[in-house]
């Protein structure tokens, strides 16, 4: 009984977390999107998450549920999108009906829905105070000095022209824990994606561990309708190494 009413204190909290991080709009002039971890797989291999809100521009719903190899930090399936489909004109329809098509590659990566992990950063835009490219937790209430993470998202100019014109941004991010006192890389981002628009800048919006593995949600700042949008990358990896 305990241990279901610590999971329903964190899911509360997380779904606190996730609702701050939409509602940005009266600090930013673009579409802040949302996002919710739907669930892991048992064995925490897979993650399956979903980014959603309304175009500021039509004021339709979109919402995209992607599926992540943990282990791997890459895509363990081909996300599942549904964007300005006025037959799901409402963000509760739009959600529902997407959740449906998402069902049975959720089923086949083995996603327990609800097992969604720690969450021990939540950072949203309308936090003015926190830095968005340093942050320190730890997985436990009341940690010892060696269980202390340090993670640093550096963010540059890449090479290569923006569609729209302009330079686009990379980053790296490294994550140190305190008792090996070497940071290790966990992603790094040196050119210009494929196919979609430029980033023009990122900061660290959530991190959520589950067992040995941490997720690190980043905030990506694209060019929009009225502002910059503002989507999420994820970057995975095992906490210690």
């Amino acid at each position: 009984m305990g241990g279901i009413m610590v999971r329903a204190r964190f899911r509360l909290a997380f779904l606190s977390c996730l609702l701050l991080l939409g509602g940005g709009r009266p600090l930013h002039a673009g579409d802040v999107a949302r996002f919710e971890v739907i669930g892991f797989s048992r064995d925490g291999r897979f993650l399956a998450y979903e980014e959603y809100g309304v175009h500021a521009g039509s004021g339709l719903p979109y919402a995209t549920i992607a599926f992540v190899d943990v282990e791997r930090n890459a895509p363990a399936a081909p996300p599942i999108a549904l964007a300005g489909d006025p037959r799901n004109a409402t963000l509760a329809k739009a959600r529902a009906f997407l959740r449906g098509r998402a069902r049975a590659t959720l089923e086949t990566l083995g996603i327990v829905e609800g097992e969604v992990g720690e969450r021990v950063i939540c950072h949203p835009l309308t936090d003015l105070d926190a830095d968005p490219h340093t942050v320190r937790f730890t997985p436990f209430a009341s940690p010892s000095p060696a269980a202390i993470y340090r993670l640093h998202l550096e963010t540059r100019e890449v090479p290569g022209r923006c569609p729209g014109g302009g330079k686009g941004q990379g980053f790296t991010l490294t994550l140190e824990a305190a008792a090996k006192r070497k940071p290790r890389i966990l992603h790094e981002a040196q050119t210009l994606p494929e196919g979609g628009p430029c980033p023009a800048g990122y900061r660290i919006a959530a991190v959520v561990l589950h067992r040995e593995w941490i997720v690190v949600f980043l905030a990506r700042f694209l060019p929009g309708f009225e502002g910059e949008d503002v989507r999420y990358l994820v970057v995975t990896g095992r906490r210690d190494l």
